[in-house]
């Protein structure tokens, strides 16, 4: 009878967990720990002036921040009231309140 082969290092690695999802779930069950080592949103935008030093950290160009906004529908940063990066990438961008309160045009009813 032939030895039993060793399991080799790949199918090792795949049996422990990634650790991302590590971090996820010990953020989750101590929220001490989510608080020292999980991210935060930065501030990009307050009241529409960009924050550089933000921006430098994140190695983000004006050009892509204002790419990133026109996805969004906007043109001008000025009517941006904040805008964050979020710790998966993303940016959420808030305007004026004046902007989100209007109402949409309905069709006339019959």
């Amino acid at each position: 009878m032939a030895p039993a082969a060793e399991p080799t290092l790949a199918a090792t690695r795949s049996r422990a967990p990634a650790p991302s999802a590590a971090v996820d779930a010990a953020a989750y069950r101590f929220p001490r720990f989510a608080a020292v080592f999980k991210a935060r949103p930065k501030k990009l935008i307050k009241d529409g002036r960009p924050d550089r030093t933000v921006m430098r950290r994140e190695l983000m160009t004006d050009q892509e921040l204002l790419s990133q906004l026109r996805l969004h529908g906007i043109q001008d940063p000025a009517r941006v009231h904040l805008a964050h990066l979020e710790p998966n990438g993303m940016i959420s961008v808030l305007t004026d309140t004046d902007e989100e309160t209007e109402a949409p045009q309905h069709p006339p009813t019959r």
